[in-house]
């Protein structure tokens, strides 16, 4: 019995797989119901303010001023210790909380922060540290304390706060909810995929803040056989991100698979679908205030 005599639908996403059995079969699973109507209207954000903000009773500075930061607001609890204030850029909005910031001190010492957010919220992003931005790797769990945590008998289990038990000295130290991969990281991979690959890279738009919308042409631009791969339309999903590039490597490399999976199909690649969200340091929309993966009715 061969697929289609098996099954009278057969459908696969990277969502959803769905068989519709024939009549001699009971139905298993029908997909999901149809999309809501979600409304997309242009609403309003709140905007940080970039700044840096000195503690000179401890010699202790934080930073948001840089791509892809967060942090509303700071105030001294004590002595080397704060409390991190993480607000949204609008409500409603989905439970993401992203933060990203930068400290430093004049002399080498252990200090406390404290990550907070709004009533409705509970921490998600468990802290990566960075010297430069570039490489990260994770805070020892030994060194945050979990407060409020719902009962962990639930999968997905959060508390309302977090404390961090941070060494800093004269040097930065970068922290942040993920590897951040600002607007100009993502350019920046692009250009030199597409140099060394010899692919075509052209602007299809701006976005509200006039940031540039770029897309990567791969494969055969003739071929009506046609792949849209889009990503970032929620800021924090950087792991996302990292498959997504993964993917399009693979497609790009120099095997025979890849050549005859290029010779076949024309890709399109837009990595950065929204560039002003993950540059502001957003929790999950655009600078227009929406969730970009919601408009698809």
């Amino acid at each position: 019995m061969n697929l289609l005599n098996k099954f009278g639908i057969l459908f696969l996403s990277a969502s959803m797989f769905v068989a519709v059995f024939a009549q001699d079969t009971k139905p298993v699973f029908q997909g999901q119901q149809p999309a809501q109507e979600v409304d997309t209207t242009t609403k309003p954000i709140e905007r940080q303010t970039r700044r840096v903000f000195l503690f000179e009773e401890d010699g202790v500075s934080f930073s948001n001023n840089f791509d892809g930061a967060r942090l509303n607001k700071i105030e001294r609890t004590g002595e080397n210790s704060y409390t991190i204030l993480i607000t949204p850029e609008n409500f409603p909005i989905n439970m993401s909380p992203w933060y990203a910031f930068k400290i430093w001190s004049k002399k080498k010492k252990e200090i406390f922060v404290r990550l907070k957010y709004p009533e409705f919220a509970k921490h998600r992003y468990s802290p990566l540290l960075s010297k430069d931005g570039l490489k990260w790797k994770p805070l020892e769990i030994s060194r945050i304390t979990e407060e409020e945590k719902e009962d962990e008998s639930k999968a997905t289990a959060r508390p309302k706060r977090i404390v961090m038990r941070l060494q800093v000295g004269k040097k930065p130290t970068w922290i942040s909810a993920q590897e951040l991969q600002t607007s100009k990281h993502v350019f920046k991979w692009m250009d030199k995929l597409a140099k060394k690959r010899k692919f075509g890279i052209e602007e299809i738009g701006k976005s509200k803040d006039g940031k540039p919308l770029r897309l990567l042409k791969i494969g055969n631009v003739n071929s009506k056989k046609m792949i849209m791969v889009i990503s970032r339309q929620h800021p924090p999903e950087v792991t996302g991100y990292f498959a997504m590039q993964a993917f399009v490597e693979k497609v790009a490399d120099k095997s025979k698979l890849s050549k005859e999976f290029r010779n076949e199909f024309a890709i399109y690649v837009i990595p950065l679908m929204n560039p002003d969200g993950v540059d502001a340091g957003h929790w999950r929309h655009n600078a227009g205030g929406i969730d970009l993966n919601r408009d698809w009715t």
